[in-house]
């Protein structure tokens, strides 16, 4: 639900959230960028089963560069394939002092700070021509994902009582501008109000 199909907009292209992606930023702040560095980055189910890993050596020097390694196969396929890949990293001066480390797409050379893992690829999302979820989403899908972020915010613990006012109002609104798109929709595919 809320998605549009054959509306012109890129609800076709595959997405972000089908593939695996690595965030450069989190592995600077846990500390793994570090020169010489080898590591391990696993992906895991909701039921805590791994389904997907890579392997990262972090190289030495000023051109700083990765490497990322990991075995897939095709669906149906039984033989595996062993990937070695060579990212670079590229470094820009901070808002605020220091400095911001990106990925640099081994196919582009854009700065990323995202890279998703596709087969035997490793690159950006436009190298990829991945979509975020988003983009695809009609009035209805946008108003549906506004209500969920109201809606996580209104259970965070320690704030006041004026912010949960007003969270609590922005919620009200959210549903029945939700409520109004949904009998719209009603009524455009079956005629008639559901309720």
């Amino acid at each position: 639900m809320g998605y549009r199909l054959n509306a012109g907009r890129p609800g076709w292209k595959a997405k972000t959230t089908s593939y695996r992606a690595v965030n450069v930023r989190r592995w600077q702040r846990g500390g793994f960028l570090n020169a010489g560095h080898s590591f391990g980055w696993a992906w895991w189910s909701d039921s805590g089963e791994k389904v997907a890993s890579i392997n990262v050596a972090v190289g030495s020097g000023d051109s700083q560069c990765l490497t990322i390694s990991y075995s897939w196969r095709n669906y149906g396929n039984d033989e595996w394939q062993y990937v070695n890949r060579i990212v670079s990293l590229a470094r820009t001066p901070g808002t605020y002092g220091g400095s911001l480390t990106w990925f640099a797409c081994p196919y582009c050379y854009r700065r990323a700070v995202h890279l998703y893992i596709a087969g035997n690829h490793v690159a950006c999302r436009r190298c990829l021509k991945l979509t975020y979820p988003s983009q695809c989403e009609d009035e209805l899908g946008r108003a549906h994902r506004r209500v969920g972020k109201i809606e996580a915010k209104l259970f965070r613990k320690g704030m006041h009582q004026k912010t949960i006012e007003r969270l609590a109002n922005e919620y009200e609104s959210a549903e029945d501008e939700l409520d109004a798109l949904f009998c719209a929709r009603a009524i455009h595919l079956f005629g008639t109000s559901v309720l």
